[in-house]
């Protein structure tokens, strides 16, 4: 009878072992979160396009962003319990849960927000020009133009110091190259503009308040000049990071701007992939050179932003993206 009572005892300790270390495992270091689930309006229960969503993780930044449905798919390894989630949205009042509570619930619905405009006065310049500064990665062609990948998904920045420059920007420029003759370079993207983070050193806040998709006209070069006058972003004193996201691949099929035929490959063992992504062009720079930028990606999956030669296999050494921004300089 004490043997099988000891029996009946070990079975339960070890089924409750095994029953709770999935929780445990999900949390480890070598851990890979994952969640799919829809951001909507709590009022309306309409989706919320292009949310974004950004994970902190002991000292390292995830940013993940909602599709035109509203639906998110996030997935990242090495989670913690004490990660948290910021979701954003324009309009809306940011949410703010654990990587845990999320893990929890597949919909997530945000506030709508009401904001308070202050007065704007319109003064005249009396005739005077306005002075203008061009900042960033404003290379001379004397290097090679090489092509730089975006997948689908992802992000891509150029950080960008303050030269002592109090003003706005006001255009945006993007050079745009498919080195691999796929037309890559042509297609839509998200205008992205983030500050600094001073605790990670990585892109931080969002800073243009609406979702700018643009595309590069053939028919006018490889420069795309983005007018974002209207939306009034400050020069960040400590830098700005300016970049592109490349939108999941669902928006580009369902929109019919690729098809599956011209973005699906085979893996070497044989099964079924989507290739693809944007093409930015980039420049090759002296190991001596001290520019005052930096090129970040953000690929999702891994480690979140990253910059430079951090990237590993994912950067060519010493290469920057070909970005840069004019700001109106205040007087």
């Amino acid at each position: 009878m004490s043997i099988s009572i000891k029996a009946n005892a070990t079975i339960t300790i070890i089924f409750l072992f095994l029953t709770f270390l999935p929780c445990k495992e999900l949390f480890s270091q070598e851990s890979y979160f994952s969640w799919e689930g829809l951001i909507s309006d709590k009022n309306s229960a309409e989706k919320v396009p292009f949310a974004s969503i950004r994970i902190f993780s002991e000292g390292r930044v995830f940013i993940f962003a909602a599709n035109e449905n509203g639906k998110a798919n996030i997935n990242y390894y090495s989670a913690s319990k004490t990660d948290s989630v910021l979701i954003t949205s324009i309009g809306y009042k940011p949410y703010k849960l654990s990587c845990v509570e999320l893990q929890q619930v597949q919909r997530i619905t945000l506030e709508q927000d009401i904001l308070t405009l202050n007065e704007v006065v319109i003064k005249s310049k009396k005739n005077k020009k306005t002075k203008t500064i061009k900042l960033g990665n404003n290379t001379p062609l004397c290097y090679p133009i090489w092509s730089y990948h975006i997948p689908w998904g992802c992000q891509a920045a150029l950080f960008i110091k303050n030269e002592k420059t109090e003003g706005q920007i006001i255009t945006i420029r993007y050079y745009m190259k498919d080195i691999i003759g796929r037309d890559y370079h042509l297609l839509p993207f998200r205008v992205r503009v983030y500050n600094l983070d001073t605790n990670s050193n990585a892109p931080g806040e969002d800073l243009l308040d609406e979702y700018l998709i643009v595309s590069l006209d053939k028919d006018k070069g490889n420069w795309i000049e983005v007018d974002v006058s209207q939306y009034h972003i400050t020069m960040p004193k400590n830098g700005v990071f300016v970049g592109l996201e490349v939108l999941p691949v669902e928006y580009y099929l369902s929109n019919n701007i690729v098809t599956e035929s011209t973005i699906s490959t085979t893996t070497p063992d044989g099964k079924p992939a989507i290739t693809g992504g944007l093409m930015i062009g980039s420049t090759k720079r002296s190991k001596n050179s001290k520019k005052p930028y930096d090129s970040w990606a953000n690929w999702g999956t891994k480690e979140g932003w990253l910059k430079g030669d951090d990237r590993r296999q994912q950067v060519v050494e010493n290469e920057d993206y070909l970005i840069n921004i004019i700001v109106e300089k205040r007087k």
